[in-house]
């Protein structure tokens, strides 16, 4: 946790999003293993540093499934998610 409760939410809603519609793990219903893709929150925070945008967030999201996961489900989970880290991501920023 930080000292700015503003940037913890934006953690935490990162990681929803990561849990809740990116999920190629399959644990969104399996709350012990919440903390499954944290791995990714500084790669995806790092991105904002690098000229970040909604496209970049999903070919970001898409390359771990493929390199982590060694499948790609379709862009639209990806593509879901990156949405809803880039609406945390204005959300923070405003």
């Amino acid at each position: 946790m930080s000292e700015d409760p503003r940037a913890d939410q934006f953690i935490e809603d990162i990681r929803q999003a990561l849990i809740q519609v990116w999920d190629p793990k399959g644990i969104a219903k399996n709350a012990k293993l919440h903390d499954e893709y944290d791995d990714y929150l500084d790669i995806i925070l790092d991105n904002f540093e690098d000229a970040a945008s909604e496209e970049r967030l999903a070919e970001l999201l898409l390359a771990i499934e493929q390199a982590e996961f060694n499948k790609q489900r379709g862009e639209q989970a990806a593509k879901k998610a990156a949405e809803k880290i880039w609406q945390a991501f204005e959300k923070f920023i405003a």
